[in-house]
């Protein structure tokens, strides 16, 4: 920043929502008896950038290691209108309320606030990824054709980058080819299995 003229020093810490907001949090209705049981927040659309984008039926074996991994855990799928087509492929896949698919259905500021109460937020290399981390939540991006060395999340929390094997640092590598493996390692690094102890997250708002 400073070759651009830019002298202060950047504060990266994540940011804070307005505690006086009247927006209702969309993840209240998703309360679990278990106090442990974590959010995952999956965005699997990059709104009208498919390249950018895991596929459809890799979202769905990764989902279903998730039920058998946290059977205690609630799946969220979030996006824009632009990613619709993408989570009602995925929901269709599975028992009816199984998922709970806010795609499309948010306002920002709700987006916001359901994004900050993921335990944990899966994403492709898009806006919520960003906005997750910028809100100190854990992410894992995946990254395929784009680089993580110019887009990769830049909030101090926990950030996790998941390219294909063997791709250089910076990117070109088509997103197709991250496996299933490298995925939940990176989300088991971040959220404990059960047994152990799990992130406790209060819902905002």
């Amino acid at each position: 920043m400073q070759y651009f003229g830019l002298q202060t020093e950047i504060d990266f810490s994540p940011l804070q929502l307005s505690k006086g907001s009247e927006v209702i949090n969309p993840l209240r209705c998703l309360q679990t008896e278990s106090h442990d049981a974590p959010y995952f927040g999956l965005i699997c659309g990059a709104g009208n950038r498919p390249e950018k984008c895991w596929p459809t039926d890799y979202w769905v074996e990764c989902i279903s290691a998730l039920m058998d991994l946290y059977p205690d855990g609630n799946i969220c799928l979030f996006g824009t209108s632009d990613d619709l087509d993408v989570s009602r492929q995925i929901v269709a896949q599975f028992e009816p309320g199984s998922i709970h698919d806010f795609t499309g259905s948010t306002t920002l500021m709700q987006f916001a606030m359901a994004l900050k109460s993921c335990s944990v937020v899966i994403s492709n290399d898009c806006g919520g990824l960003h906005l997750a981390n910028a809100l100190g939540v854990p992410t894992v991006g995946l990254y395929g054709l784009t680089n993580p060395r110019n887009t990769s999340p830049i909030f101090q929390t926990s950030t996790k980058v998941v390219q294909p094997l063997g791709s250089p640092k910076h990117g070109g590598v088509p997103i197709d080819e991250i496996c299933l493996s490298q995925v939940l390692e990176a989300i088991s690094e971040t959220i404990p299995q059960p047994k152990t102890s799990l992130r406790k997250v209060p819902l905002a708002g």
